[in-house]
């Protein structure tokens, strides 16, 4: 079980890694970070969908300073430019998929909430950690199978124009 802070109701961090374990981070959050970490989406987009082989990705972003080690550090850690604004990171001995970054802001680290460790997402946290009300890429959603989610939706991202419920 992740440590907890004085008041039980948050985590003071959580643990996860890749399906070989080459790849272990811990993801703190100080007192003062909100939780749960806002920048919480699921996403349809089609480079997510190839890189995770999941219909529906869910990535959460965290201050990239908030991740230990830091992920670069790991020899088993690669990227790829998967587009133009940003890199997929994932191990490099099984192949898990772990991370987006935008190029513009490294200083922010989209990690999928697929890696994290599974007594984080069956315990205590793992509702709030994943509950998300965001859903991006719409446009790609699979009618009757990934188009009902509860929650705002944007046919591409949010700056992709006003969500619709």
């Amino acid at each position: 079980m992740p440590p907890e802070t004085a008041s039980t109701s948050r985590p003071s961090s959580i643990t996860g890694g890749c399906l070989c374990g080459a790849i272990r981070y811990t993801i703190s959050f100080p007192a003062s970070s909100p939780w749960p970490p806002p920048m919480n989406a699921t996403c349809q987009c089609t480079l997510c969908r190839k890189f995770t082989g999941a219909l529906i990705a869910q990535p959460v972003s965290v201050p990239t300073a908030d991740i230990a080690p830091p992920l670069s550090s790991n020899e088993s850690y690669k990227t790829y430019q998967s587009s133009p604004s940003g890199k997929r990171g994932f191990c490099g001995t099984c192949g898990g998929s772990l991370t987006f970054c935008y190029d513009k802001t490294p200083e922010e680290t989209e990690i999928f909430l697929g890696s994290v460790d599974a007594d984080v997402l069956g315990g205590e946290w793992g509702k709030a950690l994943c509950e998300t009300r965001r859903h991006l890429w719409l446009e790609n959603a699979v009618k009757g199978v990934t188009d009902g989610l509860k929650g705002r939706k944007y046919l591409t991202d949010e700056r992709g124009g006003e969500g619709f419920e």
